[in-house]
This record gives C-alpha cells, sequence and structure tokens, in this order.
C-alpha cells in the first residue's frame, strides 16, 4: 500500500458542507447514501492518491462503473452507531452517526475488486465487512507492512497481516506477479542506466530512477504498485 496523505479539494468540501446543512434545515438526516456530489467526492479521492486503489495499489480512473468510494470504517458501524442512539432516545448521537457516513478521512477510492475469479479489496472485505487494522491514510501501519522480491505482501503484525492476506486477499496471484514485475522493471533500468558507471554515480542515478518510481507524474499519478518501490528504497537506499 502506499501512505494516503488527505487532501480534500474545496469543491468537495463545499459540497458536503452544503448537503448537511441542507439536510439539518430540513430536519432530515444526512448520510452518504444520499448524498448527489459523489462524482466530486471520488475525483477529490483520486488526485490525492494519484489515481492507484488505496488497497493493492492497481490504477483506477475517474470511473464511477469502475472505482468505488470505500469507507474504511464500515457503514454498517455506522448503522448500528445510529440504531443504538437511536434506541436510547439519542437524537443528537444519531445525528452524529449519520453525517459520519460522509466524514472525508473515512474515505478512499479502491478499485472494483475483481480478478478473473478471485475477489479481492473492497469487495472481498465486503462478504464479511470486518473491522480492519491496517488504515492507507494511517502512515503508521502502512510502514508495517514489508515485501518479499516475488512480490508477496506481509506484515509481522499479526492483525495487518490478516488484513493483507484474509480480508482484503491481496496476496492472490496477478497482484502479486505485478508487484514482482514493477521490482523487476526498476533493476532493469538501474542495469541500463548504471552500466559503466563507479559507485558514487550508481548510487545517485538509482536514487533519481526509484524517485521517479515513487513520485506523481504530470498528470498527478503514482506509477501502480509504486509502494513495493517505497518500500525497498527505504530498505536498501535509507
Amino acid at each position: 500500500m502506499n501512505p494516503i496523505v488527505k487532501n480534500q479539494t474545496q469543491d468537495c468540501q463545499k459540497a458536503i458542507q452544503l448537503f448537511i446543512r441542507d439536510r439539518n434545515h430540513r430536519n432530515e438526516k444526512a448520510h452518504y447514501d444520499d448524498f448527489s456530489e459523489k462524482g466530486l467526492l471520488r475525483t477529490s479521492l483520486l488526485q490525492e492518491q494519484g489515481y492507484i486503489c488505496a488497497y493493492c495499489m492497481q490504477r483506477i480512473d475517474d470511473n464511477p462503473l469502475k472505482t468505488k468510494i470505500e469507507h474504511w470504517k464500515t457503514r454498517d458501524s455506522y448503522k448500528k452507531e445510529a440504531e443504538d442512539c437511536s434506541e436510547k432516545g439519542d437524537l443528537k448521537g444519531q445525528k452524529k452517526a449519520n453525517e459520519g457516513t460522509l466524514d472525508y478521512n473515512n474515505l478512499i477510492a479502491v478499485c472494483e475488486g475483481k480478478t478473473f475469479n478471485n475477489d479481492h479489496c473492497d469487495t472481498e472485505r465486503g462478504k464479511k465487512n470486518p473491522i480492519l487494522t491496517v488504515n492507507p491514510t494511517d502512515k503508521r501501519t502502512i510502514d508495517s507492512i514489508k515485501y518479499l522480491k516475488n512480490g508477496k505482501m506481509y506484515s509481522d503484525d499479526t492483525n495487518i497481516d490478516t488484513d493483507i492476506d484474509k480480508h482484503l486477499n491481496l496476496n492472490l496471484p496477478l497482484l502479486q506477479d505485478n508487484r514482482q514485475k514493477i521490482l523487476s522493471d526498476i533493476w532493469i533500468a538501474f542495469e541500463i542506466r548504471c552500466k559503466g558507471k563507479n559507485q558514487q554515480q550508481m548510487e545517485e542515478i538509482k536514487k533519481k530512477i526509484v524517485q521517479s518510481f515513487v513520485s506523481k507524474n504530470e498528470m498527478g499519478q503514482f506509477k501502480p504498485y509504486c509502494g513495493v518501490i517505497t518500500f525497498f528504497y527505504k530498505k536498501y537506499f535509507q
């Protein structure tokens, strides 16, 4: 995974604020399901993520048919909170739970989650809606993730490792192969660009190549699976 730095666009922020204000004015619940400006929301999430899935890091586009908006804290959790508050007569708590479904800091953009006959990412998670430990917006949990040279993703934290393998199914063969390929691509670039250079020159060249792999391009896009390169860069060059 690649750590996400939340950076909501002004248009998206304004749309959510106006929606909540309007619903409150009419004494109606302000809930994500009824929010009509999901296009602005999706665009904002994609821009901050560099157009890669928050979980598997494959390329995603600004297309409502292919890119989904994921609630890291599930909508079922908010629903239960709202129901509990309703039973207690806690209208303020119920209102807060409904509005929580629009908390931008809890939202991420993810892929369709389907690879041939294998589900992954949000689609796999949605079968049981488990509470996740790993959080793409929490650098601390992302920093616990490691990669092997064969593309396998894992963590020494057992909860995060369970999220990776079971809850999100991120080690299915195609995703693992794609992560291995980007590692192969960067080593090939090293071999070509570093040929005939001295040690100091090679180190500088390698750092520049890595930087090109982990930085957004002129269109604001990260390379798919760039989090793998970030891990190996920290391991071998820092």
